[in-house]
């Protein structure tokens, strides 16, 4: 496979990385509001990892445009963290590939993908019906049957109030950190925290925090 450095016209997905890092950091304002210590640390270290990616290898592209469909998934889980509601989360999913990648040496290997998601959270017995679009960004050495995947997604909710439960405004922001078995080439399995809040831009944001099984069928 060739492969060549990018070039000025991808400074645009430089850009679009600072805009996740922003996200991200929203994400923790909201986390440490809330007291959850722990998954601030969770981020820190997450978005130190995407870091360290950016500034130890040179991003690098494919020489292709296209962006073929490599993927689609399902996931369906449900937790309770820190909060008083019963929450569940039901989702299917499709990735597109991108042509950029970190090579960050001879084993290890970034991938970028673009992720479509549609799914429902149930909490208390109400359905939340979303949709999301964001970066997916995997981390992988080669030939070891299991990888860690990242994700940011800004995240649209049909409908973000009952009677039961306010969910803070339609737009919001979908964080995801997994680790995701292979036990062949077609079939992943995933378990994977999802967090979903608006990062404080509405008065009202409780967050949603699941944990999902994750399992993908890929091309």
């Amino acid at each position: 496979m060739h492969t060549y450095s990018v070039p000025a016209s991808y400074l645009t997905y430089y850009f679009f990385c600072i805009f996740t890092c922003q996200l991200f950091y929203l994400n923790e304002v909201s986390w440490l509001s809330q007291g959850n210590c722990f998954m601030s640390v969770a981020h820190r270290l997450s978005w130190f990892a995407c870091l360290c990616a950016c500034y130890s290898s040179p991003l690098i592209a494919e020489p292709r445009t296209q962006f073929p469909l490599v993927g689609v998934g399902v996931k369906y889980g449900s937790a309770d963290f820190s909060s008083s509601h019963d929450e569940e989360v039901a989702a299917i999913y499709a990735s597109l590939a991108t042509p950029w990648f970190w090579q960050v040496d001879e084993h290890w290997r970034i991938s970028t993908e673009i992720t479509f998601t549609g799914g429902r959270y149930d909490i208390d017995g109400d359905d939340f019906w979303y949709v999301a679009i964001g970066p997916t960004f995997k981390v992988r050495q080669r030939d070891f049957p299991v990888y860690i995947k990242l994700g940011i997604a800004p995240t649209y909710l049909f409908d973000d109030e009952t009677e039961n439960y306010d969910a803070g405004g339609e737009l919001q922001g979908t964080f995801l950190l997994g680790v995701v078995f292979v036990p062949s080439e077609q079939w992943h399995l995933g378990l994977t925290y999802q967090h979903t809040s608006n990062a404080d831009t509405n008065k009202n944001n409780p967050g949603i925090d699941v944990l999902a099984i994750d399992i993908a069928y890929r091309f």
